[in-house]
Protein backbone atom coordinates (compact mmCIF):
# COMPACT_ATOMS: atom_id res chain seq x y z
CA UNK A 1 0.00 0.00 0.00
CA UNK A 2 1.57 3.38 -1.03
CA UNK A 3 1.85 5.65 1.95
CA UNK A 4 0.08 9.09 1.77
CA UNK A 5 3.02 12.08 1.15
CA UNK A 6 1.57 14.46 3.45
CA UNK A 7 3.35 14.16 6.72
CA UNK A 8 1.38 14.11 10.43
CA UNK A 9 1.46 17.86 11.87
CA UNK A 10 2.14 18.28 15.10
CA UNK A 11 -0.87 20.89 15.53
CA UNK A 12 -3.00 18.90 14.39
CA UNK A 13 -6.48 19.55 16.01
CA UNK A 14 -8.37 16.11 17.43
CA UNK A 15 -11.41 18.27 18.49
CA UNK A 16 -13.63 21.57 17.57
CA UNK A 17 -13.34 22.63 20.89
CA UNK A 18 -10.20 24.11 22.76
CA UNK A 19 -8.55 21.49 24.90
CA UNK A 20 -6.27 23.33 27.44
CA UNK A 21 -3.29 21.37 29.32
CA UNK A 22 -3.75 23.77 32.31
CA UNK A 23 -5.60 23.67 35.73
CA UNK A 24 -9.05 21.80 35.44
CA UNK A 25 -10.52 25.11 36.82
CA UNK A 26 -8.92 27.78 34.21
CA UNK A 27 -10.61 25.22 31.64
CA UNK A 28 -13.94 24.88 33.03
CA UNK A 29 -13.55 29.26 33.18
CA UNK A 30 -12.77 29.20 29.61
CA UNK A 31 -15.51 27.09 28.03
CA UNK A 32 -17.91 29.15 30.46
CA UNK A 33 -16.98 32.32 28.87
CA UNK A 34 -15.93 31.44 25.42
CA UNK A 35 -18.51 29.06 24.33
CA UNK A 36 -17.88 27.22 21.25
CA UNK A 37 -19.83 27.87 17.84
CA UNK A 38 -23.11 25.59 17.54
CA UNK A 39 -23.94 24.13 14.50
CA UNK A 40 -27.08 23.49 13.15
CA UNK A 41 -27.93 19.94 11.42
CA UNK A 42 -30.70 18.02 9.58
CA UNK A 43 -31.66 14.67 10.51
CA UNK A 44 -32.18 12.62 7.38
CA UNK A 45 -33.78 9.81 8.06
CA UNK A 46 -34.21 8.28 4.44
CA UNK A 47 -30.54 7.87 4.30
CA UNK A 48 -29.79 7.73 8.22
CA UNK A 49 -27.54 10.72 8.17
CA UNK A 50 -27.60 14.46 9.23
CA UNK A 51 -26.81 16.93 6.71
CA UNK A 52 -24.89 20.54 8.12
CA UNK A 53 -25.52 23.21 5.48
CA UNK A 54 -23.13 25.80 7.28
CA UNK A 55 -20.10 26.49 5.25
CA UNK A 56 -17.67 27.12 7.82
CA UNK A 57 -18.10 24.52 10.66
CA UNK A 58 -14.55 23.81 10.12
CA UNK A 59 -15.57 20.10 11.45
CA UNK A 60 -13.52 17.90 8.73
CA UNK A 61 -10.41 20.53 10.03
CA UNK A 62 -10.83 20.40 13.50
CA UNK A 63 -11.62 16.15 14.36
CA UNK A 64 -11.97 14.90 10.89
CA UNK A 65 -15.26 14.75 11.24
CA UNK A 66 -17.85 13.89 8.46
CA UNK A 67 -17.47 14.28 4.57
CA UNK A 68 -18.68 16.26 2.07
CA UNK A 69 -21.80 15.20 -0.13
CA UNK A 70 -19.92 16.06 -3.40
CA UNK A 71 -16.59 15.10 -2.32
CA UNK A 72 -14.76 12.06 -1.63
CA UNK A 73 -13.79 13.17 1.86
CA UNK A 74 -12.81 16.31 2.50
CA UNK A 75 -15.97 18.93 1.16
CA UNK A 76 -13.54 20.57 -1.53
CA UNK A 77 -16.24 21.15 -4.83
CA UNK A 78 -16.65 24.18 -4.45
CA UNK A 79 -12.90 24.61 -4.24
CA UNK A 80 -12.58 22.76 -7.56
CA UNK A 81 -15.31 24.63 -9.43
CA UNK A 82 -13.42 27.98 -8.69
CA UNK A 83 -10.08 26.45 -10.20
CA UNK A 84 -11.74 25.51 -13.25
CA UNK A 85 -9.62 28.01 -15.31
CA UNK A 86 -6.58 27.84 -12.89
CA UNK A 87 -3.57 25.73 -12.96
CA UNK A 88 -3.69 23.91 -9.88
CA UNK A 89 -2.61 20.17 -8.73
CA UNK A 90 -5.36 17.51 -9.27
CA UNK A 91 -7.21 16.82 -6.63
CA UNK A 92 -8.03 13.41 -5.24
CA UNK A 93 -11.67 13.14 -6.85
CA UNK A 94 -10.10 14.24 -10.27
CA UNK A 95 -7.86 11.75 -10.18
CA UNK A 96 -9.80 8.99 -9.38
CA UNK A 97 -12.04 9.88 -12.64
CA UNK A 98 -8.43 9.76 -14.97
CA UNK A 99 -8.00 6.89 -13.43
CA UNK A 100 -11.46 5.36 -14.70
CA UNK A 101 -11.11 6.72 -17.99
CA UNK A 102 -7.38 5.24 -18.43
CA UNK A 103 -8.98 1.94 -16.93
CA UNK A 104 -11.52 1.77 -19.45
CA UNK A 105 -9.25 2.71 -22.75
CA UNK A 106 -6.85 0.30 -21.70
CA UNK A 107 -9.72 -2.07 -21.93
CA UNK A 108 -11.02 -1.23 -25.17
CA UNK A 109 -7.37 -1.58 -26.46
CA UNK A 110 -7.61 -4.94 -25.44
CA UNK A 111 -10.63 -5.95 -27.01
CA UNK A 112 -10.57 -7.38 -30.58
CA UNK A 113 -10.87 -5.53 -33.25
CA UNK A 114 -14.64 -6.95 -34.01
CA UNK A 115 -18.18 -5.21 -34.42
CA UNK A 116 -18.76 -4.78 -30.82
CA UNK A 117 -22.59 -5.53 -30.26
CA UNK A 118 -24.84 -3.26 -28.79
CA UNK A 119 -25.60 -4.77 -25.92
CA UNK A 120 -21.65 -3.89 -25.71
CA UNK A 121 -22.23 -0.43 -26.69
CA UNK A 122 -24.77 0.20 -24.29
CA UNK A 123 -22.84 -1.00 -21.54
CA UNK A 124 -19.99 1.37 -22.37
CA UNK A 125 -22.20 4.36 -22.69
CA UNK A 126 -23.32 3.67 -19.20
CA UNK A 127 -20.11 3.21 -17.57
CA UNK A 128 -18.92 6.56 -18.80
CA UNK A 129 -21.93 9.12 -17.20
CA UNK A 130 -19.80 9.55 -14.14
CA UNK A 131 -17.47 11.74 -16.94
CA UNK A 132 -20.85 13.59 -19.11
CA UNK A 133 -20.43 16.42 -16.92
CA UNK A 134 -16.67 18.50 -16.74
CA UNK A 135 -16.02 20.85 -14.27
CA UNK A 136 -16.81 24.15 -16.83
CA UNK A 137 -20.08 22.29 -16.89
CA UNK A 138 -20.69 21.98 -13.35
CA UNK A 139 -19.63 25.66 -12.60
CA UNK A 140 -21.88 26.93 -15.49
CA UNK A 141 -24.47 24.90 -13.82
CA UNK A 142 -23.88 25.80 -9.86
CA UNK A 143 -24.29 29.49 -11.04
CA UNK A 144 -22.36 30.93 -7.94
CA UNK A 145 -23.83 28.67 -5.16
CA UNK A 146 -22.18 26.16 -3.34
CA UNK A 147 -24.34 22.76 -3.78
CA UNK A 148 -22.53 20.79 -1.45
CA UNK A 149 -23.85 20.22 1.95
CA UNK A 150 -21.26 17.93 4.77
CA UNK A 151 -22.42 14.55 5.89
CA UNK A 152 -22.34 13.39 9.05
CA UNK A 153 -22.72 9.40 10.11
CA UNK A 154 -24.85 8.91 13.20
CA UNK A 155 -22.14 8.31 15.82
CA UNK A 156 -20.42 11.45 14.94
CA UNK A 157 -23.96 13.05 14.74
CA UNK A 158 -24.20 11.92 18.44
CA UNK A 159 -20.76 12.51 19.25
CA UNK A 160 -21.25 16.03 18.71
CA UNK A 161 -24.44 16.40 20.70
CA UNK A 162 -23.80 14.00 23.40
CA UNK A 163 -19.78 13.89 23.95
CA UNK A 164 -18.85 17.64 23.36
CA UNK A 165 -22.33 19.52 22.94
CA UNK A 166 -21.29 21.79 20.00
CA UNK A 167 -24.75 20.52 17.39
CA UNK A 168 -28.02 20.84 17.54
CA UNK A 169 -30.17 18.27 15.42
CA UNK A 170 -33.65 19.33 13.85
CA UNK A 171 -35.84 16.84 12.21
CA UNK A 172 -37.88 17.81 8.41
CA UNK A 173 -40.43 19.84 10.13
CA UNK A 174 -37.47 22.10 11.75
CA UNK A 175 -38.29 20.67 15.50
CA UNK A 176 -35.04 20.56 17.50
CA UNK A 177 -34.06 17.13 18.82
CA UNK A 178 -33.20 16.73 22.21
CA UNK A 179 -30.30 13.97 23.33
CA UNK A 180 -32.95 11.78 24.85
CA UNK A 181 -35.05 11.69 21.42
CA UNK A 182 -31.63 11.74 19.41
CA UNK A 183 -30.43 8.83 20.98
CA UNK A 184 -33.53 6.93 20.59
CA UNK A 185 -34.28 7.83 16.52
CA UNK A 186 -30.93 7.04 16.28
CA UNK A 187 -30.84 3.53 17.77
CA UNK A 188 -34.63 2.52 16.22
CA UNK A 189 -32.95 4.02 12.78
CA UNK A 190 -29.27 1.90 13.00
CA UNK A 191 -30.81 -1.02 14.61
CA UNK A 192 -31.75 -4.61 12.44
CA UNK A 193 -31.41 -7.63 14.42
CA UNK A 194 -30.04 -6.36 17.48
CA UNK A 195 -32.11 -3.60 19.18
CA UNK A 196 -28.78 -2.61 21.01
CA UNK A 197 -26.51 -2.15 18.18
CA UNK A 198 -26.39 1.64 17.66
CA UNK A 199 -25.26 1.48 21.49
CA UNK A 200 -23.17 -1.07 21.59
CA UNK A 201 -20.83 0.90 18.64
CA UNK A 202 -21.29 4.17 19.70
CA UNK A 203 -19.68 2.94 22.94
CA UNK A 204 -17.04 1.74 21.27
CA UNK A 205 -16.92 5.38 19.06
CA UNK A 206 -17.36 7.61 22.03
CA UNK A 207 -14.05 5.55 23.98
CA UNK A 208 -11.51 5.70 21.08
CA UNK A 209 -12.63 9.21 20.17
CA UNK A 210 -12.22 10.09 24.05
CA UNK A 211 -8.61 8.23 23.31
CA UNK A 212 -7.24 10.93 20.85
CA UNK A 213 -7.96 8.36 17.81
CA UNK A 214 -10.26 9.38 14.40
CA UNK A 215 -13.03 6.03 13.96
CA UNK A 216 -14.44 6.04 10.65
CA UNK A 217 -16.46 3.44 8.95
CA UNK A 218 -14.94 0.25 8.62
CA UNK A 219 -17.26 -0.69 5.55
CA UNK A 220 -14.71 -1.04 3.28
CA UNK A 221 -12.82 -3.29 5.03
CA UNK A 222 -15.82 -5.43 6.83
CA UNK A 223 -15.52 -3.75 9.80
CA UNK A 224 -16.98 -1.41 12.14
CA UNK A 225 -14.35 1.10 12.36
CA UNK A 226 -10.80 2.16 10.88
CA UNK A 227 -8.61 3.97 13.63
CA UNK A 228 -6.69 6.97 12.15
CA UNK A 229 -3.80 8.06 14.73
CA UNK A 230 -4.51 12.22 13.41
CA UNK A 231 -6.44 11.93 10.35
CA UNK A 232 -7.17 10.01 6.83
CA UNK A 233 -5.00 13.03 5.10
CA UNK A 234 -1.86 12.11 7.17
CA UNK A 235 -2.05 8.73 7.14
CA UNK A 236 -3.61 5.62 6.26
CA UNK A 237 -5.49 3.60 9.25
CA UNK A 238 -3.71 1.90 10.60
CA UNK A 239 -6.14 -0.57 13.22
CA UNK A 240 -10.06 -1.93 12.03
CA UNK A 241 -12.02 -2.69 14.63
CA UNK A 242 -14.64 -5.25 15.17
CA UNK A 243 -17.10 -4.29 17.64
CA UNK A 244 -18.55 -7.62 19.71
CA UNK A 245 -21.21 -7.38 22.52
CA UNK A 246 -20.69 -9.93 25.27
CA UNK A 247 -24.41 -10.19 26.30
CA UNK A 248 -25.17 -12.33 23.79
CA UNK A 249 -25.23 -15.86 24.46
CA UNK A 250 -23.64 -17.08 21.25
CA UNK A 251 -20.89 -15.43 19.57
CA UNK A 252 -21.60 -13.24 16.58
CA UNK A 253 -19.17 -14.32 14.81
CA UNK A 254 -17.57 -17.41 13.75
CA UNK A 255 -13.98 -18.53 13.38
CA UNK A 256 -14.09 -18.92 10.13
CA UNK A 257 -15.37 -15.37 9.58
CA UNK A 258 -12.78 -13.63 11.91
CA UNK A 259 -10.14 -15.72 10.05
CA UNK A 260 -11.64 -13.75 6.61
CA UNK A 261 -11.67 -10.84 8.36
CA UNK A 262 -7.88 -11.27 9.57
CA UNK A 263 -6.78 -11.82 6.40
CA UNK A 264 -8.66 -8.78 4.97
CA UNK A 265 -6.73 -7.03 7.23
CA UNK A 266 -3.60 -8.15 6.84
CA UNK A 267 -3.75 -7.50 3.04
CA UNK A 268 -3.98 -3.90 3.47
CA UNK A 269 -1.77 -3.82 6.31
CA UNK A 270 -4.08 -2.99 9.26
CA UNK A 271 -4.31 -4.72 12.82
CA UNK A 272 -7.48 -6.17 13.84
CA UNK A 273 -9.01 -5.31 17.05
CA UNK A 274 -11.69 -7.62 18.53
CA UNK A 275 -13.36 -4.48 20.82
CA UNK A 276 -15.70 -6.31 23.46
CA UNK A 277 -18.39 -4.00 24.66
CA UNK A 278 -20.02 -5.02 27.98
CA UNK A 279 -23.68 -3.24 28.15
CA UNK A 280 -25.36 -2.79 31.57
CA UNK A 281 -27.14 -4.90 33.22
CA UNK A 282 -30.81 -2.51 32.64
CA UNK A 283 -32.72 -3.37 29.63
CA UNK A 284 -33.67 -1.57 27.17
CA UNK A 285 -30.83 0.71 27.42
CA UNK A 286 -30.78 4.71 28.83
CA UNK A 287 -28.87 6.84 28.02
CA UNK A 288 -27.74 7.03 31.33
CA UNK A 289 -26.39 3.77 31.29
CA UNK A 290 -23.61 4.82 29.07
CA UNK A 291 -20.83 5.56 31.85
CA UNK A 292 -21.59 1.64 33.01
CA UNK A 293 -20.22 -0.04 30.33
CA UNK A 294 -17.15 -1.88 30.37
CA UNK A 295 -14.95 -2.06 26.95
CA UNK A 296 -11.96 -4.48 26.16
CA UNK A 297 -9.97 -5.30 23.14
CA UNK A 298 -7.79 -7.93 21.74
CA UNK A 299 -5.95 -7.70 18.88
CA UNK A 300 -6.08 -10.73 16.22
CA UNK A 301 -2.81 -11.40 14.11
CA UNK A 302 -2.15 -14.30 11.75
CA UNK A 303 1.01 -15.97 12.68
CA UNK A 304 2.72 -18.18 9.97
CA UNK A 305 5.70 -20.55 11.05
CA UNK A 306 7.21 -19.63 7.76
CA UNK A 307 7.52 -16.17 7.68
CA UNK A 308 7.57 -15.24 11.63
CA UNK A 309 10.58 -16.66 12.42
CA UNK A 310 12.72 -13.47 13.29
Amino acid sequence: MSKIKKQPKKDAIPLPISIDSGPYWYTLLKRWFSSPKRLTGIYMAYGKFVWIRQQDHGLYQQGHFGKGTLSRSEPTWWSRLAQVHQDHELTPEQITVARRKQRRQQQRNKRPQTNLSSTSNVDDESSQQDDLWTLTELAEWAQGENHECFQLDLFEAFFLVYGIDILDILDKEGNRLCIEKCWTTFSDAYSCRDPDSFAIKYVAYHYYRSQGWTPKDGLKFGVDFVLYQLGPIYRHAEFAVLVIPTHEKQQPYTWTQLLGLNRVCNQVKKTLVLCYVTPPQSNPWKLSDLDQCTVRQVIMKRWSPGSNRE
